[in-house]
């Protein structure tokens, strides 16, 4: 399966039909939280991504920047709240920290490892160690105790949980997206949890499957219209580049030197030209 294409296709799809309200249409109401407005596709959106030949899923029209998912998602591994190395990397976490500027409470990798009072995530590579076939591999993001319904916190959980089985020898993932920014955050989820996937399928020793993201409430803010549009009209341009395999606990160790590799073959690719810099809506 080639995936980039099937990717670029899907985000190029998303992006239509938030654009042009024809055929399937969009809803556009006020979001009352953040006062902005937003386009809505009713329903479910789901698409699963093959991995067999272990290159990132991208976006062709376009540029992103892998080092900043990589680095996101090593810091999510390490289980941490404090924001000051990712910073090093991105700052995109730097508007949900709390009054100490540093600590993100809700951070994503702190709840795999540490906040349910287990380390889901190490719990689960041992668990598929010993029973590649277990169907109870699931790890959850989403606090019930504490997430939305009315409290004040600055971030909530977009991706409230994901799976991870061995099937076929190959290892599959899916994320259960209860929000998805289709025009920031699609193209980042994708790289981030796709790496995620190099990484779990090297630290268990099995080879990359798939990923499927499945998000129910797909939405393109105001802010974001014309970056959408003039993505669209953009030449297509998929630069190729692989997902590392390294272990978990390797990652944990020098999240430098695997963000590094990612630097590396960033800085070789050819992308699109057009290169918005978005602004991430809380």
């Amino acid at each position: 399966m080639n995936h980039l294409a099937t990717f670029d296709s899907w985000y190029t799809e998303l992006l239509w039909r938030l654009v042009d309200s024809a055929p399937v249409g969009y809803v556009t109401e006020i979001n009352t939280r953040t006062g902005s407005e937003v386009r809505i596709l009713p329903g479910a959106v789901s698409k699963t991504l093959g991995l067999e030949d272990e290159l990132l899923p991208l976006c062709g029209r376009r540029r992103t920047y892998p080092v900043s998912a990589a680095a996101e998602m090593a810091w999510f591994l390490m289980g941490e709240r404090n924001v000051t190395w990712l910073n090093v990397y991105s700052g995109i976490w730097k508007k949900f920290t709390e009054s100490d500027k540093r600590t993100v409470t809700n951070a994503y990798g702190y709840r795999w490892r540490h906040h349910f009072h287990r380390d889901q995530l190490g719990l689960l590579v041992d668990r598929l160690q010993k029973e590649p076939s277990d169907r109870r591999t699931y790890i959850g993001t989403w606090d019930p105790g504490r997430d939305g319904l009315g409290t004040p916190d600055v971030n909530v959980p977009c991706p409230v949980g994901f799976t991870v089985h061995i099937i076929g020898g190959k290892l599959h993932m899916t994320v259960l997206m209860r929000s998805l920014d289709v025009f920031v955050g699609l193209p980042y989820d994708v790289m981030g949890f796709s790496l995620l996937c190099g990484i779990l399928a090297t630290s268990l020793n099995y080879e990359l499957g798939t990923l499927t993201i499945t998000a129910a409430h797909a939405h393109l803010y105001q802010a974001h219209y014309e970056m959408a549009e003039k993505t669209l009209t953009e030449q297509r341009r998929i630069p190729s580049i692989s997902i590392p395999r390294w272990p978990l606990a390797d990652v944990r160790t020098d999240p430098d030197a695997y963000v590094e590799v990612l630097r590396r073959q960033q800085v070789k690719a050819v992308w699109s030209a057009y290169a918005p810099k978005p602004e991430v809506i809380e």
